[in-house]
């Protein structure tokens, strides 16, 4: 949220999610397109990195419009400007390092080690030079904003709300305000409380899938049940696996 927040202070930066953005209309989908390539760069290897990237590349090329700067002038811009990807990546890798610092323990290496790693990321998305310790990340974000290029206006103040009161359905506020509550507890009492809401709050999903699928595996000889029974099985392959996996790398 912090990275989102930074990030909307940049009017070019604003101007593309304001023009070519559906966080509007479908927010989480949206934040899920983030969240995978962040998931993807951080644990994937290589090789799945650089594709989900030339992806990420590829849509900004078609990016492209106009805005109003911080001194009252229109200005064209391209997701895929040098100074836009400088201060996405800037607003990425100062908002994780803040909060990891302030909530978690220290860093391996410290904070010029994160900063280090992640420039990678920057690299991948098309940053030619990112900053590599926490002194030049930090410069960097003071010399965007002391030369005025920032603004907050009635687009940012959208956002915002948006954040504050993200346009769900009634029935997923729940499961948004319990995820969103995982950022704050602390302890294994407070954490196990948030996930049982959180299941709670997310039990209706299932059996909507089931019905899904019962229905897209029926036909006019009803449900074929040996299709339906090697789709469950191999979802359930896949979810022990995704889960193991994931455990291992959270242990690391």
């Amino acid at each position: 949220i912090r990275a989102l927040l930074v990030q909307a202070l940049h009017p070019g930066a604003m101007a593309g999610v304001h023009d070519w953005s559906r966080y509007r209309e479908d927010p989480l989908g949206r934040l899920t397109g983030t969240i995978r390539w962040l998931i993807t760069v951080t644990f994937g290897d290589r090789a799945t990195a650089e594709r989900s990237s030339a992806m990420v590349r590829a849509l900004h090329q078609r990016v492209q419009g106009e805005y109003i700067d911080a001194f009252g002038m229109p200005r064209s811009y391209r997701a895929s400007d040098p100074d836009l990807i400088e201060w996405v990546h800037l607003a990425f890798t100062d908002s994780f390092l803040a909060c990891h610092e302030i909530w978690e323990a220290d860093i391996p290496g410290g904070p010029d080690a994160y900063v280090r790693e992640w420039a990678t990321a920057g690299a991948l998305i098309g940053l030619s030079d990112p900053p590599t310790t926490a002194a030049e990340l930090r410069g960097r974000l003071h010399a965007v904003a002391a030369a005025g290029t920032l603004k907050v206006d009635s687009r940012v103040l959208d956002v915002v709300r948006c954040i504050r009161r993200p346009p769900l359905a009634a029935g997923m506020i729940p499961a948004y305000a319990s995820a969103a509550a995982l950022l704050f507890v602390r302890g294994y009492g407070a954490v196990s409380l948030v996930v049982f809401l959180l299941f709670i709050a997310n039990s209706g999903v299932i059996p909507l899938n089931e019905a899904a699928l019962s229905n897209r595996l029926t036909t006019d000889g009803g449900l074929d049940v040996a299709r339906y029974g090697r789709v469950r099985v191999w979802g359930s392959i896949g979810f022990v696996v995704s889960v193991s996996a994931f455990g291992v790398v959270l242990q690391i």
